[in-house]
């Protein structure tokens, strides 16, 4: 662990476009890491910001015995605590991706791509993007601003991947993703579980750049908590538009479910109908109540008694692509509690796993039968500041080498219709399918 013995200085700089300031990083870093939202509303806390050679601290691999990843938590929680004792602004701190199945060593299912189960980045040096041409530039007093990728002079436009290369293959095509919704209904029946989501998995080989698909994937489909994340054999775009665990003011936590998904309509008028249904269905509205109250109980473990209330119980929230409805649940945090056990109390989302969660997750092992890794677990940003940040990993594409991974899901309850649920796992695919050059509709 390598903590920065001064406080970073800020002031704002004149830079290139932040395509081109991203592109020039990208290529020139080992380590690439851009958060692309807007900082506004949902959007990631500090705004667009790209990490400046940022310096790896924690890796552990998927796999990994259940005792490595607690300690690997634990060395996380201190990693943090460390660097908010000197201090900071929120453009510095700790970035941190968690994969959905952390600490599963004993699945013997096939995993989506050989990928890492925790990484942990420190970031002392970092651009935030302001728009019309400046950045506000964090680092060291001594370190010199990155100057050359500051300058480059026009950026590439976004382009479509280079395109798959062979057959699309998904871990559950359509007969099988029916039967599987149709095993978890018996078990809602039974009083197993209350709802699931089922997940299924679309992988191919690919040729192209990963960063140029993510250029594409935002620029068609903007996303408030959208990044970009390379390391040297792996790459992950996410334009995910769900906030997980966020800490905006100082000792309050909050969490943003997501549940409830309409594609967007063709026309004004196709698109508030669109939208109209979504709100009125009793369906989608009795799934998002049982998620809040399932992540109340979570927020409940790590904040004081009777402060966990829910502060928004579904909003209708728009997105290029589809409607979301989204709960906003909040709490004052425990403050002896370290941000290790914010993580082992809610991770991972109720949203993308079911209700009661634990026994959501254990049929979900059973059925699906690929391993998520890193689809559905969860970005963090630990500012130095004290101020957190994350994202539940959905609307997300992971790269392997040469291959891609890209998962889809939808909430299985008693009265979900299969069918419509296989188109529902579509929608959501489209645009992140669209970036790689094909339609849902190939895969089998």
């Amino acid at each position: 662990m390598t903590l920065s013995a001064t406080r970073p200085v800020q002031r704002e700089i004149e830079v290139a476009p932040a395509p081109t300031v991203c592109a020039a990083l990208h290529a020139q870093q080992r380590h690439f890491i851009s958060f692309d939202g807007d900082g506004a509303g949902s959007g990631w806390l500090h705004g667009p910001l790209v990490a400046v050679a940022p310096r790896v601290e924690i890796a552990v691999r998927s796999g990994a015995a259940r005792r490595v990843t607690r300690a690997a938590l634990a060395a996380l929680g201190r990693l943090v605590a460390a660097r908010r004792r000197t201090g900071g602004p929120s453009e510095t701190g700790i970035a941190a991706l968690l994969a959905y199945d952390l600490g599963s060593a004993a699945d013997e299912r096939p995993a989506a791509g050989r990928l890492p189960a925790l990484v942990a980045w420190s970031i002392d040096r970092s651009l935030r993007f302001l728009g019309s041409g400046r950045a506000l530039w964090s680092g060291p007093p001594t370190a010199r601003e990155p100057g050359a990728a500051c300058q480059v002079s026009a950026a590439q436009p976004p382009a479509p991947a280079a395109g798959l290369d062979g057959a699309l293959r998904s871990s559950l095509p359509r007969s099988a993703y029916l039967r599987a919704v149709r095993r978890l209904q018996a078990q809602i029946a039974e009083g197993t579980i209350y709802q699931a989501n089922l997940c299924r998995t679309l992988s191919g080989a690919f040729r192209g750049d990963p960063f140029l698909v993510h250029r594409r994937l935002l620029h068609d489909n903007p996303a408030p908590h959208a990044a970009f994340v390379r390391a040297r054999r792996w790459a992950l775009a996410s334009a995910s538009p769900e906030a997980f665990l966020r800490v905006r003011e100082p000792g309050r936590i909050e969490t943003w479910p997501i549940k409830g998904t309409r594609p967007r309509g063709s026309d004004p008028a196709a698109d508030r109908a669109a939208a109209r249904e979504l709100v009125q269905s009793e369906k989608d509205r009795a799934e998002l109540v049982m998620i809040v109250d399932l992540e109340r109980n979570d927020l409940s473990r790590v904040c004081r008694p009777g402060t966990v209330r829910v502060r928004e119980p579904g909003t209708l929230r728009s997105f290029p692509s589809v409607h979301h409805l989204v709960a906003v649940i909040e709490g004052e945090l425990r403050p002896e509690l370290g941000v290790d056990r914010w993580i082992e109390a809610a991770f991972p989302g109720g949203s993308i796993s079911g209700a009661p969660k634990l026994r959501a997750i254990e049929l979900l092992d059973r059925i699906e039968p690929v391993r998520r890794g890193l689809f559905t677990g969860s970005l963090f940003w630990f500012g130095d500041d004290g101020r957190t940040d994350s994202s539940i990993l959905i609307r997300t594409i992971v790269f392997d080498g040469a291959r891609f991974h890209l998962g889809v899901g939808s909430g299985i309850v008693a009265d979900s219709e299969a069918e419509q649920e296989w188109r529902e796992t579509g929608h959501k695919a489209r645009a992140l399918a669209r970036a790689l050059g094909f339609e849902p509709e190939e895969a089998p």
